[in-house]
């Protein structure tokens, strides 16, 4: 997956009642499958981040991600990054994907409270996606240690490992 464009949607808006991040995400080789299809993606994911189940949509139903068969790689990123945000104490209670343009393409809208932490944290979840469905392991804790010292308002950003730095492309400001 990689991110093509984000953007900053101050105060209500027509996503949402609070300010919001749009992240345009291409799901490249992820585009139409769910996570049942990559082998011991769920269970690696839950292993790292077992709060994701008692997440909501953003319709305030329940979500699926206990249920792997019906949940896209686009769904499965805005929970993420909820629950990144959750264990980074950064506020956030809305996040949802919508895709618009087919399935190769998908939006994340993502409430916030601290955008840089939030930026950090969406591109964060794209990066954990990408590595849990390759089989690889991403340094979560220092990710969230990252996010916690840009809160607090002196946090140096490190890169992710080589092998998903071309996610980080295109995830500028307001590109």
């Amino acid at each position: 997956m990689k991110i093509e464009k984000t953007m900053s949607l101050a105060g209500a808006n027509i996503y949402h009642s609070a300010p919001v991040l749009v992240m345009t995400l291409n799901l490249e080789e992820l585009a139409g499958k769910e996570t049942h299809e990559v082998t011991g993606f769920m269970d690696q994911l839950l292993t790292l981040l077992p709060g994701i189940k008692q997440h909501h949509c953003a319709n305030g139903e329940p979500d699926s991600a206990n249920e792997p068969t019906r949940i896209g790689f686009g769904d499965i990123t805005a929970r993420v990054a909820l629950s990144l945000a959750t264990l980074a104490a950064v506020p956030v209670h809305y996040a949802s994907a919508r895709y618009g343009e087919g399935p190769a393409r998908c939006q994340i809208v993502i409430e916030f409270a601290h955008e840089e932490a939030m930026r950090f944290l969406l591109q964060t979840a794209v990066d954990l996606v990408n590595a849990l469905s390759r089989g690889e392991k991403p340094p979560l804790r220092e990710r969230l240690g990252e996010a916690r010292d840009l809160i607090a308002g002196g946090g140096r950003r490190r890169a992710w490992p080589q092998a998903s730095t071309a996610s980080a492309r295109g995830a500028g400001r307001d590109d």
